[in-house]
């Protein structure tokens, strides 16, 4: 388990003015204390800060981290729209054969 400790804050590349978070996470292992961001910036699925989240760390470099909540959260939004843009591309497909 971690505990968000903070949320880092950074500029979107598209506009440069909205800010996105990203999870600081902290965890006990070895019988130290370690301190590890996500890498994906993103203003969805972002945990409070105090809260415990289940997250998976790799042993061998303590530099990656998977986090299964917010994970998910993030791949059914990007699913979701992905939905959309084909459905859009169908609806642009139906208006041009069907109804000339």
């Amino acid at each position: 388990m971690g505990v968000c400790v903070d949320l880092q804050v950074g500029l979107t590349a598209s506009s440069g003015r909205r800010r996105s978070h990203v999870p600081i996470y902290e965890f006990y292992y070895a019988g130290e204390t370690h301190r590890i961001a996500e890498s994906t910036y993103s203003n969805f699925a972002n945990p409070q800060i105090g809260e415990k989240r289940e997250i998976y760390v790799d042993t061998e470099s303590l530099d990656e981290i998977y986090e299964p909540i917010r994970s998910r959260k993030l791949n059914i939004m990007t699913c979701g729209l992905g939905i959309c843009f084909a459905a859009m591309a169908l609806l642009g497909l139906f208006m041009v054969y069907v109804v000339e």
